[in-house]
């Protein structure tokens, strides 16, 4: 994902030798935070549902010499706090009440932090002093205080809670933990600005910022907000936005996506239409009708988004969504959306549709790439021509994001599985329509109409169609599998 490349020279006898290459920016003294937040010997217990988040907070951790457990529901967060003492709870909204195997068909409702700390304290225990990661600034009064209704601790006492806003920067993370233990906190630092720290920005980690916890602070902010909840699919629209020249947040669902649109104007969002917790069209609607009851400030020429005191420019929206269903444009439409991009989306195909709202010239599209010479199996399995027009080329970095897609793809055929066992069709469709979308995103065209099949079957209440269909998915996966890893291999050597 940093367009870098990695390999190995290995030879029988000598040994082997890894090596890669990345090309970084030179580094700010001023803007690096500094390592000396004293977080040793804490036990933190950080309650997170998305994986790839949570893996990064605990080694961000784990790298402050703290003893971290983690816990992935709520039932989970409820045992380790009575089995033990936590110096620090790290807690995010979303936790699934239980784990799916422990009660199967039972209602699992994902939890908000304040429902998890009251889950907690039934169970007879004192919530640790909590960290919660918020999506923005509306949520951060979600936790109340356990000092007084103003929320103040005592009188030369730490907090007992305190929010931090996403994307999360290293140093804001530090600083915030080792005042809620009580520990001392070093002068502030320029990269630990509020702004970038605190205040509503995009709704899912900035991974890459979380481990650089660099920051520009000349930098423009990002004017497109994109709103996607598959991993894959929001790193594929990341790097081609970049490579036309755009930065842009991202939200893991609309109701991400809404919080950071009301805490700043974006020119342009991109959103997905099936999303969990508010899919695309509500935000859509959402958004329209705040900039309906704003005074009018929409400039003659079109979409053009800006700040005024007290009001706010139209924001143009862009659909993109692989839904198989008919009557996909006509809904985007009704929902206030400027236009639509079908899934998978080539680099081409978003220029098109960034000048359309941004304005003639605005991304110029790349040239197309050279076709590779036509495989056996290349259009059943793994179409690499469309990886190369989607990015530009074909490149290690291609390759990261060919593998970051079966990581997150394997936990989806599981998920559909154990919710046709359930007859819960609709997380069947909903599973089924972001796997395609991914499946096709990444090339793998037959892993892509299965899914699509499966959508379809679960759309129509046919539970036996989506028994064959999810049959046929599970039986196209691991010939894209082995494509992938095949392409991986040949690559390194």
């Amino acid at each position: 994902m940093m367009g870098g490349r990695i390999g190995v020279e290995s030879a029988p006898g000598c040994g082997a030798t890894f090596w890669f290459t990345v090309d970084l920016a030179p580094g700010d003294p001023r803007t690096v935070p500094g390592d000396d937040t004293d977080l040793t010997g804490l036990s933190i217990i950080v309650a997170e549902p998305d994986p790839v988040q949570r893996a990064v907070l605990i080694r961000a951790l784990e790298d402050k010499r703290a003893a971290v457990a983690d816990a992935t529901t709520a039932d989970e967060a409820v045992e380790l706090l009575t089995m033990a003492d936590a110096d620090l709870l790290l807690l995010s909204d979303g936790l699934l009440e239980h784990h799916p195997d422990d009660a199967p068909g039972a209602p699992n409702p994902r939890l908000s932090a304040p429902a998890v700390l009251a889950r907690i304290a039934a169970a007879g225990v004192r919530p640790p002093p909590t960290l919660h990661l918020v999506d923005g600034r509306e949520q951060a009064g979600d936790c109340p205080p356990e000092t007084g209704g103003d929320g103040a601790p005592s009188a030369g006492q730490p907090p007992r809670h305190d929010h931090l806003g996403r994307p999360i920067r290293r140093d804001a993370l530090f600083r915030r933990l080792a005042a809620l233990a009580g520990r001392a906190v070093p002068p502030d630092r320029q990269a630990d600005s509020p702004l970038a720290a605190t205040n509503g920005g995009p709704a899912a980690l900035d991974k890459a910022a979380f481990e650089t916890a660099a920051l520009i602070p000349t930098a423009a902010p990002p004017m497109i907000l994109v709103a996607e909840d598959h991993p894959t699919n929001q790193q594929v629209i990341l790097r081609q936005l970049r490579q036309l020249g755009f930065e842009a947040d991202l939200s893991g669902d609309g109701l991400e996506a809404l919080t950071a649109w009301r805490a700043r104007p974006y020119r342009l969002l991109i959103t997905d239409c099936h999303m969990p917790r508010m899919d695309g069209y509500e935000l859509s609607r959402q958004i329209r009708s705040a900039e309906a009851a704003a005074p009018d400030t929409e400039s003659a020429s079109g979409p053009v988004a800006g700040s005024v005191a007290g009001s706010r420019r139209r924001t143009a929206i862009i659909a993109m969504t692989a839904n198989a269903l008919a009557g996909e444009m006509e809904r985007c439409t009704a929902a206030g959306m400027d236009d639509y991009i079908a899934k998978p989306v080539t680099l081409k195909q978003l220029a098109t549709a960034l000048n359309r709202a941004l304005g003639e010239g605005s991304a110029a599209p790349p040239d197309e790439p050279p076709a590779a010479e036509p495989a056996a199996t290349a259009e059943q399995t793994l179409d690499l021509d469309h990886v190369r027009t989607t990015f530009g080329g074909f490149d290690a970095a291609s390759l990261d994001m060919l593998d970051f897609f079966l990581e997150t793809t394997r936990p989806l055929l599981d998920e559909a599985t154990v919710a046709l066992q359930r007859c819960d069709l609709e997380a069947v469709r909903g599973t089924a329509h972001t796997l395609a979308g991914a499946a096709r995103t990444a090339g793998a065209n037959r892993l892509g109409r299965a899914a699509s099949a499966l959508e379809l079957a679960a759309h129509r209440g046919d539970p036996d169609g989506a028994e064959q269909a999810l049959a046929a998915v599970r039986a196209a996966y691991p010939a894209v599998e082995a494509a992938i890893r095949a392409l991986r291999i040949g690559e390194a050597v």
